[in-house]
């Protein structure tokens, strides 16, 4: 009786127990889910709602439900498609010339050098600049008339560069200015890989007389494998999202040739006042990052399970 007794108390205890982990749990998670829902998924339900209406962003007795339309036109006009294609483009390069670079610049701070640490810090502040901050300076220095390219370049007995009336040079700005600004945080995922790398493997190299260069083939680069799968991926998300480039420096020109995803979304919301071309345009965004999303999530459980083995 005495034992029946003490299994009940001690049940009960048990149940208090986990019943205070519970309300405990819940009330760190409540905040958390009302942030989501009224930051994340009631936007993005009204988003995809408003996708299928024609609205002005002003009026809400202008509103008209035209279904797909807004859908069949950003897949029939060329406009659009160029725009993809250009952010294809600007994003690819932006994406393959970091990774490169950034692969570089590690294998140079993982080397036995003086001033490590000052060299880090200095490839890093890109990071912590605000893109409109070096934005404008970009286009103080590329002004025509005033900009110090130009000015070095009639001193020099040259004619000044219309940079703005140009593509080539529109592209090659916002991809310098997008590459110099995302190396650091590239560089220290290279660097956190290559410090897992084990020391024996290059010490075996050496006895076996092995070059740097075949070192790096054989070695370093089958060793980052993961890491490179990982940096491609979440890397390629940042194909949609370049807006504050284009819109600060080229502003879409010339002739529409520099305009991208996020920016289109921006002028059909704020300057044609089409909320609902704009909407539909964010739709087609959303399902491209959730793709890229979904195979960044079974890349990085495909890595996790040969870790595992």
């Amino acid at each position: 009786m005495e034992k029946t007794l003490s299994a009940r108390l001690s049940d009960e205890k048990r149940g208090t127990l986990e019943a205070k982990k519970r309300r405990f749990a819940w009330a760190w998670l409540i905040p958390m889910l009302i942030y989501y829902t009224v930051l994340g998924i009631i936007p993005i339900m009204l988003v995809i709602i408003l996708s299928f209406v024609d609205w002005n962003g002003v009026y809400y007795d202008d509103i008209q439900w035209i279904g797909l339309e807004n859908y069949f036109t950003i897949f029939r006009e060329e406009k659009y498609w160029r725009m993809f294609i250009n952010s294809l483009i600007m994003g690819g390069s932006i994406m393959i010339i970091t990774i490169v670079t950034s692969f570089f610049i590690a294998l140079f701070m993982m080397a036995p050098i003086k001033c490590k640490g000052f060299l880090r810090t200095i490839w890093y502040i890109p990071c912590v600049l605000s893109t409109a901050v070096v934005s404008q300076l970009v286009n103080t220095i590329l002004n025509p008339s005033t900009g110090l390219i130009n000015l070095i370049l009639i001193r020099l007995g040259k004619e000044p560069v219309m940079w703005t009336l140009s593509t080539f040079w529109m592209y090659f700005w916002i991809i310098l200015i997008s590459v110099w600004k995302g190396l650091g945080g590239t560089v220290i995922l290279f660097m956190a890989g290559m410090s897992g790398i084990p020391q024996e493997m290059y010490e075996a190299a050496d006895i076996d007389g092995a070059t740097k260069f075949k070192k790096l083939v054989y070695i370093t680069i089958p060793s980052l494998k993961n890491m490179f799968a990982f940096i491609l991926i979440t890397s390629s998300m940042g194909i949609f999202s370049i807006f504050e480039q284009v819109q600060l420096i080229s502003g879409g020109g010339p002739f529409g040739t520099t305009m991208v995803i996020m920016y289109q979304i921006y002028n059909e919301a704020f300057d044609n006042m089409n909320v609902g071309l704009s909407s539909a345009l964010s739709v087609i965004v959303l399902i491209l990052v959730f793709i890229v999303t979904v195979l960044n999530m079974n890349v990085t459980q495909m890595n996790l399970g040969d870790k595992e083995d």
